[in-house]
């Protein structure tokens, strides 16, 4: 019997702790909040985009098909929308690849899908806060062969989508079709007063 209850307590006790890291990653109450960051439109400011649905996506410019991929993704949805639609959102583009990413190439980069997209990159230490603040992880890998700058970045595929509140309200998952994502996309568009 003892034997039994000590199973018994054993279950509940890892499902409270199973609840708990998930309770911990789907709230995102505690998470997200106004910066600034040095961008390819001069500084950005979370701030000046009160009333505007805001699209926050981390990455890293030498990202070889999930950054690509969710921009194209993006990239499409937006010319889908009106221009009124546009008006009211802002795709952000947070590189967490300092050593590499700087505002000339990622000007270059970010414009490649869509001319009103923003990219942004500061320093790693910045970076590295930034990104805790809004609960996304990465990890930059060692190098492979004598490159130096011969490494990649895990990091998380989604994009966050920021109400006109400032607030996290939603993720654009990473495979999600086009139709997809304007449907989201014009959903929380449509509650902008």
């Amino acid at each position: 019997m003892k034997l039994k209850l000590e199973y018994i307590f054993t279950a509940i006790l890892a499902a409270a702790i199973i609840m708990g890291i998930i309770f911990t990653r789907t709230s995102t109450s505690h998470l997200g909040g106004n910066f600034a960051i040095p961008s390819t439109k001069g500084e950005y400011k979370l701030q000046q985009d009160r009333g505007k649905v805001v699209i926050l996506y981390f990455g890293f410019r030498y990202c070889p098909d999930i950054c690509p991929t969710m921009l194209s993704s993006l990239a499409a949805a937006y010319r889908k929308l009106s221009k009124q639609e546009q008006e009211k959102l802002s795709i952000i583009f947070i590189s967490v690849d300092s050593k590499r990413d700087n505002i000339t190439g990622l000007k270059e980069y970010i414009e490649f899908f869509h001319s009103d997209f923003i990219a942004a990159v500061t320093s790693a230490e910045k970076t590295k806060k930034l990104a805790n603040k809004y609960g996304i992880n990465y990890i930059i890998n060692e190098p492979t062969g004598n490159d130096p700058n011969n490494y990649t970045v895990d990091h998380f595929p989604n994009a966050l989508l920021l109400n006109h509140f400032g607030e996290i309200s939603d993720t654009i998952d990473h495979g999600a079709t086009n139709k997809e994502i304007l449907d989201k996309l014009k959903n929380y568009i449509k509650e902008i007063q």
